[in-house]
Protein backbone atom coordinates (compact mmCIF):
# COMPACT_ATOMS: atom_id res chain seq x y z
CA UNK A 1 0.00 0.00 0.00
CA UNK A 2 1.38 3.82 -0.45
CA UNK A 3 2.20 4.92 2.77
CA UNK A 4 0.86 8.72 1.53
CA UNK A 5 -1.06 10.40 4.23
CA UNK A 6 -1.08 7.55 5.96
CA UNK A 7 -1.41 7.58 9.80
CA UNK A 8 1.49 5.43 11.85
CA UNK A 9 2.56 5.50 15.34
CA UNK A 10 5.73 4.51 15.96
CA UNK A 11 6.20 3.45 19.49
CA UNK A 12 10.12 3.05 19.47
CA UNK A 13 12.22 4.62 22.56
CA UNK A 14 12.75 8.58 21.76
CA UNK A 15 16.44 7.87 21.22
CA UNK A 16 16.16 5.13 18.86
CA UNK A 17 12.71 6.61 16.82
CA UNK A 18 14.72 9.33 14.47
CA UNK A 19 15.53 7.41 11.62
CA UNK A 20 12.38 5.44 11.69
CA UNK A 21 10.35 8.67 11.39
CA UNK A 22 12.46 10.28 9.00
CA UNK A 23 12.21 7.55 6.90
CA UNK A 24 7.80 7.48 7.51
CA UNK A 25 7.92 11.31 6.49
CA UNK A 26 9.64 10.96 3.46
CA UNK A 27 7.61 8.32 2.18
CA UNK A 28 4.67 10.16 2.37
CA UNK A 29 3.07 9.15 5.96
CA UNK A 30 2.35 11.44 8.86
CA UNK A 31 3.85 9.50 11.73
CA UNK A 32 3.39 9.87 15.40
CA UNK A 33 6.47 9.32 18.03
CA UNK A 34 4.29 7.47 21.43
CA UNK A 35 7.60 5.95 23.03
CA UNK A 36 6.14 2.66 25.12
CA UNK A 37 9.83 2.43 26.89
CA UNK A 38 11.78 4.56 28.18
CA UNK A 39 15.16 3.36 28.67
CA UNK A 40 17.77 4.13 31.39
CA UNK A 41 21.65 3.35 31.62
CA UNK A 42 23.14 1.08 34.48
CA UNK A 43 25.88 1.56 36.21
CA UNK A 44 27.48 -2.04 35.67
CA UNK A 45 30.14 -3.10 37.90
CA UNK A 46 32.58 -3.65 34.74
CA UNK A 47 34.35 -7.04 34.30
CA UNK A 48 37.25 -8.34 35.88
CA UNK A 49 40.62 -7.33 34.62
CA UNK A 50 41.44 -11.28 34.04
CA UNK A 51 38.06 -12.16 32.22
CA UNK A 52 38.49 -13.15 28.84
CA UNK A 53 35.23 -14.68 27.59
CA UNK A 54 34.68 -16.90 24.45
CA UNK A 55 31.64 -15.86 23.15
CA UNK A 56 29.91 -12.43 23.70
CA UNK A 57 26.28 -12.13 23.28
CA UNK A 58 24.12 -8.77 23.03
CA UNK A 59 20.80 -9.06 23.56
CA UNK A 60 19.36 -5.64 21.93
CA UNK A 61 20.75 -2.06 20.07
CA UNK A 62 20.28 -0.87 23.73
CA UNK A 63 22.88 -3.74 25.01
CA UNK A 64 25.44 -2.24 22.30
CA UNK A 65 24.93 1.29 23.57
CA UNK A 66 25.41 1.27 26.73
CA UNK A 67 27.62 -1.45 27.26
CA UNK A 68 30.07 -0.71 24.20
CA UNK A 69 32.60 1.09 26.66
CA UNK A 70 33.04 -2.09 29.20
CA UNK A 71 33.95 -4.39 26.53
CA UNK A 72 35.91 -1.78 24.24
CA UNK A 73 38.71 -4.45 24.45
CA UNK A 74 36.70 -6.94 22.51
CA UNK A 75 35.64 -5.12 19.22
CA UNK A 76 38.03 -7.42 16.87
CA UNK A 77 36.75 -10.95 18.43
CA UNK A 78 33.47 -12.27 16.99
CA UNK A 79 30.50 -10.83 18.98
CA UNK A 80 27.01 -12.12 18.58
CA UNK A 81 23.81 -9.90 17.71
CA UNK A 82 20.50 -11.09 18.72
CA UNK A 83 19.16 -9.59 15.69
CA UNK A 84 19.75 -7.06 12.80
CA UNK A 85 19.20 -3.60 14.32
CA UNK A 86 21.40 -5.02 17.06
CA UNK A 87 23.67 -6.23 14.48
CA UNK A 88 23.56 -2.77 12.80
CA UNK A 89 23.84 -0.89 16.30
CA UNK A 90 27.39 -3.10 16.74
CA UNK A 91 29.02 -2.04 13.45
CA UNK A 92 28.34 1.43 13.77
CA UNK A 93 30.09 1.42 17.14
CA UNK A 94 32.87 -0.69 15.54
CA UNK A 95 33.05 -4.13 16.10
CA UNK A 96 34.28 -6.12 13.09
CA UNK A 97 32.61 -9.66 13.32
CA UNK A 98 28.88 -9.72 14.48
CA UNK A 99 26.94 -13.25 13.96
CA UNK A 100 23.68 -12.88 14.21
CA UNK A 101 21.31 -16.05 13.90
CA UNK A 102 18.46 -17.22 11.37
CA UNK A 103 15.89 -15.75 13.36
CA UNK A 104 15.93 -13.20 16.34
CA UNK A 105 14.97 -15.76 19.06
CA UNK A 106 16.76 -17.51 21.80
CA UNK A 107 16.23 -20.72 19.91
CA UNK A 108 17.89 -19.43 17.03
CA UNK A 109 20.58 -17.86 18.78
CA UNK A 110 21.25 -21.44 20.39
CA UNK A 111 21.79 -22.99 16.77
CA UNK A 112 24.88 -20.77 16.40
CA UNK A 113 27.67 -22.93 15.14
CA UNK A 114 29.79 -21.28 18.15
CA UNK A 115 27.25 -22.07 20.94
CA UNK A 116 26.94 -25.92 19.91
CA UNK A 117 29.89 -26.94 22.49
CA UNK A 118 29.71 -24.54 25.58
CA UNK A 119 30.89 -26.96 28.29
CA UNK A 120 33.12 -24.66 30.56
CA UNK A 121 33.20 -21.74 27.72
CA UNK A 122 32.78 -18.43 29.48
CA UNK A 123 29.89 -16.52 27.87
CA UNK A 124 28.96 -12.87 28.52
CA UNK A 125 25.43 -11.51 28.26
CA UNK A 126 25.19 -7.70 27.45
CA UNK A 127 22.06 -7.12 28.21
CA UNK A 128 19.07 -5.11 30.23
CA UNK A 129 17.28 -5.95 33.57
CA UNK A 130 14.95 -8.14 33.16
CA UNK A 131 15.93 -10.98 34.61
CA UNK A 132 18.01 -14.33 32.85
CA UNK A 133 16.11 -15.37 29.99
CA UNK A 134 15.69 -19.02 28.33
CA UNK A 135 18.94 -18.24 26.34
CA UNK A 136 21.24 -18.04 29.48
CA UNK A 137 19.82 -20.95 31.73
CA UNK A 138 20.07 -22.95 28.16
CA UNK A 139 23.71 -22.47 27.88
CA UNK A 140 24.28 -22.36 31.93
CA UNK A 141 22.13 -25.87 32.10
CA UNK A 142 24.86 -27.14 29.22
CA UNK A 143 27.93 -26.16 31.30
CA UNK A 144 28.52 -23.04 30.14
CA UNK A 145 30.16 -20.23 32.52
CA UNK A 146 27.25 -17.26 32.09
CA UNK A 147 28.18 -13.76 32.79
CA UNK A 148 25.66 -11.13 32.84
CA UNK A 149 26.55 -7.04 32.43
CA UNK A 150 23.58 -5.61 32.95
CA UNK A 151 23.87 -2.20 31.45
CA UNK A 152 19.99 -0.50 30.94
CA UNK A 153 16.56 -0.84 32.38
CA UNK A 154 12.99 -0.31 30.61
CA UNK A 155 10.59 1.60 32.11
CA UNK A 156 7.31 1.88 31.35
CA UNK A 157 6.55 6.12 30.60
CA UNK A 158 3.33 8.13 31.50
CA UNK A 159 1.90 8.50 27.95
CA UNK A 160 -2.23 9.28 26.77
CA UNK A 161 -3.16 6.37 24.72
CA UNK A 162 -6.30 8.35 24.12
CA UNK A 163 -4.71 10.80 22.59
CA UNK A 164 -3.23 8.44 20.02
CA UNK A 165 -6.17 7.36 19.19
CA UNK A 166 -8.39 9.83 18.79
CA UNK A 167 -5.82 10.33 15.59
CA UNK A 168 -7.31 7.36 14.26
CA UNK A 169 -4.05 5.94 13.30
CA UNK A 170 -3.73 3.68 10.46
CA UNK A 171 -1.56 1.56 11.92
CA UNK A 172 1.02 0.82 15.24
CA UNK A 173 4.71 -0.15 14.47
CA UNK A 174 5.65 -2.39 17.83
CA UNK A 175 9.08 -3.79 17.90
CA UNK A 176 9.20 -5.88 21.66
CA UNK A 177 6.60 -7.72 23.88
CA UNK A 178 7.63 -5.30 26.30
CA UNK A 179 6.28 -2.50 24.53
CA UNK A 180 3.12 -4.21 23.28
CA UNK A 181 2.23 -4.98 27.08
CA UNK A 182 3.16 -1.39 28.12
CA UNK A 183 0.41 -0.33 25.68
CA UNK A 184 -2.18 -2.55 27.44
CA UNK A 185 -1.04 -1.14 30.69
CA UNK A 186 -1.38 2.48 29.62
CA UNK A 187 -4.64 2.09 28.04
CA UNK A 188 -7.88 2.82 30.48
CA UNK A 189 -10.88 0.17 29.74
CA UNK A 190 -13.36 2.84 28.06
CA UNK A 191 -10.60 2.39 25.16
CA UNK A 192 -9.60 -0.61 25.31
CA UNK A 193 -11.82 -2.13 22.23
CA UNK A 194 -10.88 0.88 20.26
CA UNK A 195 -7.43 -0.21 20.48
CA UNK A 196 -8.07 -3.92 19.98
CA UNK A 197 -9.02 -2.97 16.64
CA UNK A 198 -5.82 -1.32 15.88
CA UNK A 199 -3.91 -2.66 12.74
CA UNK A 200 -0.72 -3.37 14.12
CA UNK A 201 2.97 -3.91 12.47
CA UNK A 202 5.25 -5.80 14.44
CA UNK A 203 8.84 -7.10 13.84
CA UNK A 204 8.77 -10.90 14.59
CA UNK A 205 6.12 -13.98 15.20
CA UNK A 206 6.91 -13.89 19.25
CA UNK A 207 5.25 -10.69 19.04
CA UNK A 208 2.34 -11.21 16.38
CA UNK A 209 1.47 -14.57 18.74
CA UNK A 210 1.21 -11.95 21.91
CA UNK A 211 -1.29 -9.64 20.17
CA UNK A 212 -3.43 -12.00 19.38
CA UNK A 213 -3.66 -13.66 22.99
CA UNK A 214 -3.96 -10.54 24.34
CA UNK A 215 -7.05 -9.63 21.91
CA UNK A 216 -6.17 -7.96 19.07
CA UNK A 217 -8.85 -8.43 16.26
CA UNK A 218 -6.31 -7.82 13.56
CA UNK A 219 -4.10 -9.98 12.59
CA UNK A 220 -0.48 -8.53 13.04
CA UNK A 221 1.87 -7.90 9.69
CA UNK A 222 5.13 -9.19 10.79
CA UNK A 223 8.12 -7.57 9.27
CA UNK A 224 10.91 -9.72 9.15
CA UNK A 225 13.22 -7.80 11.50
CA UNK A 226 13.52 -4.70 12.97
CA UNK A 227 15.46 -2.56 11.28
CA UNK A 228 13.93 0.70 8.96
CA UNK A 229 13.91 -0.84 5.46
CA UNK A 230 12.63 -4.06 6.74
CA UNK A 231 9.75 -2.36 8.64
CA UNK A 232 9.03 0.07 5.86
CA UNK A 233 8.96 -2.63 3.02
CA UNK A 234 6.55 -4.32 5.54
CA UNK A 235 4.32 -1.04 5.41
CA UNK A 236 4.56 -0.83 2.06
Amino acid sequence: MSLTGKCIVVTRPAHQAKSLMTALKEAGAEPILMPLIEVYPLKAPGLPSDYFPDEVIFTSANAATYGVHYVEALKNQPVIAMGDATKQALIDLGFLNVITPAASNSESVLEIKALQVVQDKKILFVTGKSGRGLLQESLSSRGADVLELIVYERRCPDIDVQSMLNQQPDCVVITSNNALENLLFLTSKAYLTQLLELQLVVVSPRIAEKAKALGFSKPPIVASGAVDSVILRALS
